[in-house]
């Protein structure tokens, strides 16, 4: 069932309007019924004419207090209309203490004037304008609630609201109707605000929470089962509890024919109700709409205005900076006084242009800064360059450093960190000239980093140094053991690869200790801070500065140890070069027990160590146990991997990412698979069939940024096993080439 709301019965009374009447009015209330709110007052006196008395029109709207205008009011009206008062202390006292009559102002001869000229004035007002007229003083209230004679005013005060409010209802009054869509505090109580928001249109009333919640009931279902809801698209339906019980009481005196004529009549009104209530909804909506357009122009226009005189002082190129960054602009908006939806004037501009021009000079600072970091990105990428040309023309096979690694040293950062106002071109020069020096610089920052992985190697392994001591930092690293574990990734480095390991560019870390810090008060002093500078270089390059912090020295010393010792070499002083010299092949007897000496595994130094690292993680030290192998099964061997390097199977693959193109630099340092390599030529170079070592070859240096190759363990087996008791692993082994016979001694 819709909400229903009744319709109160219209008792007219002849009203006079003077103060001794309303005053006889209010002692004359009843107990049971609470009286309207107390209404603000003001008398007219008479004008003194020195003339005489001068003919009047007959339609006077109201006299001065001794004569008394006869006008019609509702009570209804009437209570809609009364200001609510505001029972303060302060205005209690100040009405025992001084009931002197107010002063009079230019408007107090208004209600006064000519009914046709107070006509003329009405119907260029809006019913909003109406109500604060009505609550001025008890003539205006008298003279525009006279439904015999006023009725014509709201309506055509409504027709001047803009965008069509939907005609007055049949069950609310045209005063009523506009203190329900112009007002904004509760009709019950006058003491909260309720926005549009929370009004419930059907009901006819602006009621606040608490209000609702007293006046109202809002079951599911309240009525019988034949009564049906027609408001089904809300949870809960309101109803006035005044209202439903009359409905209940008449519902129950009628039967048959009449209560179904009752019911549809109710569902008439009903209807008609919440029909208003959908287009009194779509109508405040599109206020709304128009209300925040209006707010957003206005703020526009004060901005606009703010921004012309901006200009005007010299502020035109950070008023572009500030309209391409979302955040700059959004603070200023911020700013005190730019966001008001008022047109700016001088004494506005006067008070607000303070805060805003120091808003502006921040705004300048920033925009310095940060045309001076874009710049700095044009000149490293410009390094970039430079240094990826370098390294593809001299093929180098030795560690390369990263650009990150040049632009902090100090030859370098003069000529990147300059003012923005150098060209592009003269930073390009400058970088040419120091060219020449990059291979001196090349052996430093080697020698340098060499130095920071020595301080990972535990003090008891490293030799006492003595004044006749000839070794040095690369020396020590040089070793057999000296492999490095890196903890992010888990790889296996020795040197000098692990100076490359991609890993160690990819973390913050601190500032390496070896990059001299850049004077605060350098003469440059537009060139970035040194912070500022680090953290451009990173964000252009996409690297960070080069750290060991995630390395690991050896932590399989003792099992790898026990290769160099089978050979009879001293694990601190034999190095990779002593180990490739002796080319040593060597067996796992653990792995080879179960076999009974059938077949035997072959392996290298190198795979020897990964084998004793990988596959026997949890065998003790003292129970592993590597056998040196003599030169009859070492011959063999060599002779297996000789046929699978002929045969292209121990070369790289092409999947492995060595590969880079041989037209431009464009992939040194960014290694691909083949396929990769090939469609870049394809696609940048218009090579419809790239060949291999002409278009796209293995980088020289591509050995140093992958792990260190193994190679492929070659398995022996005896001449006396039948073929029918192999393995399919080792039938496999055979057909690739991985396995062979030999004849073992007894």
């Amino acid at each position: 069932m819709a909400p229903r709301r009744r319709r109160p019965t219209q008792k007219w009374r002849r009203r006079v309007v003077s103060d001794e009447e309303d005053t006889a009015e209010s002692s004359n209330t009843s107990s049971d019924e609470q009286p309207p709110p107390k209404k603000p007052r003001f008398e007219t006196k008479p004008q003194p004419s020195s003339s005489g008395p001068s003919t009047r029109s007959r339609q006077t709207a109201v006299t001065s207090n001794q004569d008394k205008a006869i006008v019609e009011v509702s009570d209804d009206d009437e209570l809609l209309l009364t200001s609510p008062v505001k029972n303060t202390a302060s205005s209690s006292r100040s009405g025992t203490k001084n009931s002197a009559i107010p002063k009079r102002t230019a408007l107090d001869c208004l209600p006064s004037m000519p009914l046709d000229i107070l006509y003329e004035i009405f119907r260029h007002l809006t019913p909003k304008d109406l109500l604060h007229l009505a609550r001025s003083s008890n003539a205006f209230r008298g003279l525009l609630l006279d439904r015999s004679w006023a009725t014509l005013l709201w309506v055509n005060a409504r027709s001047n609201v803009p965008t069509g409010l939907p005609a007055c209802p049949s069950h609310l009054s045209e005063p009523c109707y506009a203190s329900l869509i112009f007002d904004s505090v509760c009709q019950n109580c006058y003491q909260r605000e309720v926005q549009d928001d929370h009004v419930v249109w059907e009901l006819g009333s602006r009621l606040c929470r608490n209000c609702l919640v007293q006046l109202t009931e809002h079951h599911w279902n309240p009525f019988e089962a034949d009564i049906k809801d027609l408001n089904w698209t809300t949870l809960y339906t309101y109803f006035y509890k005044s209202d439903h019980r009359e409905f209940v009481r008449e519902l129950a005196k009628l039967g048959g024919t009449a209560r179904q004529k009752y019911l549809d009549q109710c569902a008439r009104e009903a209807q008609e109700k919440i029909t208003h209530a959908e287009n009194l909804r779509t109508w405040v909506a599109e206020m709304a709409r128009l209300r925040r357009q209006e707010m957003e122009a206005a703020k526009q226009r004060r901005l606009n205005d703010i921004e012309t005189r901006l200009h005007t002082l010299g502020w035109g190129r950070d008023l572009q900076f500030i309209q391409r960054e979302y955040d700059y602009h959004r603070q200023f908006q911020n700013v005190p006084g730019v966001s008001t939806a008022e047109d700016l004037t001088e004494e506005d501009w006067e008070l607000i242009s303070p805060a805003i021009v120091a808003f502006m000079q921040s705004i300048k600072e920033i925009r310095l800064a940060a045309e001076l970091r874009a710049a700095t990105t044009e000149r490293l990428r410009l390094l970039d360059q430079l240094l990826e040309s370098h390294h593809s023309k001299q093929q180098l096979k030795k560690p390369f450093p990263q650009t990150i690694d040049f632009c902090s040293l100090p030859m370098f950062r003069d000529v990147i960190d300059v003012p923005t106002a150098v060209e592009l071109a003269d930073v390009e020069l400058g970088l040419l000239d120091l060219e020449p020096t990059l291979p001196a610089l090349i052996d430093s920052w080697e020698t340098t980093r060499a130095g920071e992985l020595l301080k990972l190697i535990p003090s008891d392994f490293l030799p006492k140094r003595t004044k006749k001591s000839t070794r040095n930092v690369v020396n020590m690293l040089d070793l057999a053991v000296a492999i490095f574990q890196c903890q992010k990734c888990a790889e296996i480095r020795a040197y000098p690869s692990v100076m490359v390991h991609r890993c160690q560019y990819s973390e913050r870390s601190s500032r390496p200790d070896n990059v001299p810090r850049r004077d605060h008060n350098h003469k440059k002093t537009s060139s970035l801070a040194n912070l500022e500078y680090e953290t451009t270089a990173i964000s252009a390059l996409r690297s960070h500065f080069w750290s060991p912090s995630s390395l690991q020295w050896n932590p399989w010393l003792p099992k790898v140890s026990v290769v160099v010792k089978v050979c009879g070499l001293d694990p601190k002083s034999a190095t990779t070069g002593d180990m490739d010299k002796l080319d040593a092949r060597f067996n796992c007897a653990i792995c080879s027990a179960g076999s009974k000496g059938k077949k035997i595994e072959v392996m290298d130094w190198r795979t020897a160590m990964d084998h004793c690292i990988h596959r026997h993680t949890r065998v003790d030290l003292e129970d592993m146990e590597l056998v040196l192998l003599g030169n009859r099964e070492t011959k063999v061997a060599k002779h297996a991997e000789r046929s699978l390097d002929t045969l292209g199977k121990d070369s790289p693959s092409d999947q492995d990412k060595i590969w880079c193109c041989c037209h431009c630099a464009e992939l040194v340092g960014q290694y691909q698979t083949v396929w990769d390599a090939t469609q870049h030529v394809r696609h940048y170079h218009n090579v419809n069939r790239p060949k291999r070592g002409e278009d796209f070859a293995p980088h020289p240096g591509a050995e140093l940024d992958q792990p260190p190759p193994l190679r492929t363990t070659i398995l022996l087996i005896s001449k006396e096993t039948p073929y029918f008791q192999l393995l399919p692993a080792d039938k496999q082994a055979l057909a690739v080439g991985r396995a062979c016979y030999h004849q073992f001694k007894k």
